[in-house]
């Protein structure tokens, strides 16, 4: 997968996930701190990504990237992508199981603070990338 179909298939996950989670927030007053924490830093992802997306774009004036810099970004997302993956499926899961206002599938504050560890060192990641190749 390319590049740039990464990010515009991460940026639909993180969409998607920020949607639900403030859904769930809204609607059930579930794991509320956690929930914002993370919106705030799945929304500070989706700004990074489309930032990378705009560098990435071809223009008069694009930075040649070369295509060990594109291996090397494409390898910092793809992790990033799949554990965005993970958390919008984990946060589909939660909201498929709500059943006449009865929790089916528990809010395992836990497995967030997995996720967003996860997520956390991914980023890191791809920004010491982007500090080596200065963005």
């Amino acid at each position: 997968m390319e590049t740039a179909s990464l990010i515009v298939g991460a940026l639909a996950v993180v969409a998607k996930s920020v949607t639900g989670l403030k859904e769930l927030s809204e609607k059930y007053k579930l794991g509320e701190q956690s929930i914002e924490l993370l919106i705030s830093k799945l929304s500070t992802v989706r700004a990074a990504l489309a930032q990378l997306q705009l560098f990435l774009e071809p223009r008069g004036n694009h930075r040649l990237i070369t295509p060990q810099l594109h291996s090397a970004l494409e390898s910092a997302i793809r992790p990033i992508h799949a554990i965005l993956s993970v958390i919008d499926q984990h946060i589909s899961q939660i909201q498929a199981g709500w059943i006449n206002r009865r929790l089916r599938y528990v809010w395992d504050e836990d497995v967030i603070k997995e996720h967003s560890n996860h997520l956390d060192s991914q980023i890191s990641a791809l920004n010491l990338l982007l500090q080596v190749i200065q963005l």
